[in-house]
């Protein structure tokens, strides 16, 4: 199967679908401006992080896994377009988090790309700050190895190098999310694929992780004005740092299950809780600390903050790497050498 990423008006496209049909090669056509009104896709992860990949069109669903090779004609002004109903203030943000989104999901299709692989230092996504700001917030371009932060990649290649992941739903799909959480008996949690602040009734709102009740299972609907990650609620023991620089690693648990209910879905929610009293350092098994070395490299890094959640029946499960994550504070709260660590490798090249 072909995959023909382009716009509707481009006129390069007929050219090539008259040689297609003319040898009877299949083929599927994708228009970026169609997503997220109009097209999507969905990525269903196992716990192995196997995926399960589906384009949906307007010629009708693909499975992305079939598609052998794509050519990608989409010029940087041919981008999702927000669905009408999008409050304005909100627009800026359903728009670059839908671009990042599809960028994303075409780094994880492994075919022959003609001319070749969209990539976030290439192919930037909205040139422009919204409205009300002077500049893109949290994360504007990405300069180099863009896969290293994209959480889609990230599961994959965790599951691939051991980690136990959870099953995991990235989908702009309604029906999608419904099947999702009844598969998971309704204990889902719910997260942004990216940390850029939103703005709404004039205030910033900032991307938590947060478990889903079913007065927010209701509002399912609104999936369909952007992609977002849905995972089954793992069961926590504890929270993991894990900072890995080069080939040291630096473990902190974070005892959130017992210091406060407000803690216990993301602590990131309550800054202001006394969090020194919930780390401390952790040793990991020898097991777990290799593959977060190679979980690293994988990326292309020699740094990256890791998180992780320790069940109570012992399992080690990846949530996500921050390739450039803060450190400063697990230092200070644990006493863990890590800064040390990036000396040296500045100093000498190794950790």
């Amino acid at each position: 199967m072909i995959l023909i990423v382009a716009g509707a008006a481009d006129a390069h496209v007929p050219w090539v679908t008259a040689k297609l049909d003319a040898r009877q090669a299949g083929y599927v056509k994708f228009d970026p401006e169609d997503f997220p009104s109009k097209g999507g896709f969905s990525l269903h992860y196992d716990r192995s992080g196997g995926a399960r990949r589906l384009l949906k069109h307007r010629e009708g669903q693909t499975d992305a896994s079939q598609v052998n090779a794509v050519w990608y004609r989409a010029r940087p002004r041919i981008r999702p377009v927000p669905d009408a109903a999008v409050r304005e203030e909100l627009k800026w943000w359903v728009g670059e988090s839908c671009a990042r989104a599809l960028t994303e999901f075409w780094e994880c299709l492994d075919c022959l790309w003609l001319p070749g692989k969209p990539k976030a230092d290439r192919d930037p996504y909205h040139a422009q700050a919204p409205p009300d700001r002077d500049c893109i917030p949290e994360q504007p371009r990405r300069l180099s190895a863009p896969s290293a932060y994209n959480k889609l990649y990230q599961l994959r290649a965790a599951g691939r190098l051991g980690f136990a992941v959870p099953r995991t739903l990235v989908t702009n799909a309604p029906d999608e999310f419904l099947d999702f959480y009844d598969e998971c008996d309704g204990q889902v949690v719910a997260k942004s694929l990216y940390s850029m602040s939103a703005t709404r009734d004039g205030e910033e709102v900032k991307p938590y992780t947060f478990a889903l009740d079913r007065r927010g299972a209701r509002a399912y609907r609104s999936i369909r004005y952007a992609p977002a990650i849905f995972q089954e609620r793992v069961a926590k023991r504890l929270e993991l740092r894990v900072t890995v620089v080069g080939r040291r690693v630096f473990a902190a648990a974070i005892g959130s299950q017992d210091a406060s209910s407000r803690l216990k879905g993301d602590w990131r929610h309550y800054p202001e809780f006394e969090i020194s009293r919930v780390f401390s350092e952790y040793h990991l098994p020898a097991g777990v600390e290799a593959r977060c070395i190679d979980l690293v490299a994988d990326l292309g890094l020699c740094f990256g903050a890791i998180d992780l959640i320790l069940t109570p029946d012992g399992e080690y499960v990846f949530l996500e790497v921050n390739p450039n994550g803060q450190w400063a504070f697990v230092e200070l709260l644990t006493g863990l050498p890590i800064a040390d660590a990036i000396a040296d490798m500045l100093i000498r090249g190794t950790a």
